[in-house]
């Protein structure tokens, strides 16, 4: 696997979407039941698409680069 890959991932864990957007991982958590944010549930695990995360903040925060 590219070292890109391992640094930048397409999925993002609760904790790395916390950490990257400087907030606590319960406000993450309250974020993902958001009707319209990029959470995607597999299984139990909750993950959240980079990509689609920028997208979000574009559109209802004037957005930050991640």
């Amino acid at each position: 696997m590219p070292s890109n890959v391992k640094e930048n991932p397409m999925l993002l864990t609760v904790s790395q979407a916390a950490e990257l957007l400087q907030l606590g991982r319960d406000t993450m958590y309250q974020l993902t039941h958001v009707d319209g944010f990029p959470a995607i549930r597999l299984g139990r695990a909750v993950r959240i698409n980079r990509a689609a995360l920028q997208a979000w903040l574009d559109q209802n925060n004037g957005g930050i680069l991640l």
